[in-house]
């Protein structure tokens, strides 16, 4: 295990202290604005439970598109998002307690 950094005062890894694995990433929805579906790229850093999920522009929940465990490596996910109304919507990828969020836009 490489040590990113550490705290000194408890000895953690301080990429574990936040949560994050350096591995860890969301990347941009392709396309983007996008009318009928989106594919979203990811990478797992380690094995973990992953969520990603759809919010809308008030942050109310729309779609849950994964929920499972992943073992490490990249993924694809699409979004078919052509029943949805246009709009800004929000991904939420989750990987342990790591998160992060990306901006979708449906034009129709």
């Amino acid at each position: 295990m490489e040590v990113i950094g550490l705290d000194t005062t408890t000895s953690v890894p301080l990429d574990f202290v936040r949560g994050k694995n350096p591995n860890n990433r969301l990347s941009i929805a392709i396309p983007n604005p996008f009318s009928d579906r989106t594919i979203l790229e990811f990478n797992v850093g380690a094995a973990e439970q992953v969520t990603l999920e759809v919010f809308d522009e008030r942050g109310q929940f729309v779609e849950m598109l994964i929920r499972e465990e992943l073992e490490q490596g990249a993924y694809q996910a699409t979004w078919d998002g052509a029943s949805y109304a246009s709009g800004t919507y929000y991904l939420r990828l989750v990987i342990g307690e790591w998160n992060e969020r990306r901006r979708v836009v449906i034009l129709k």
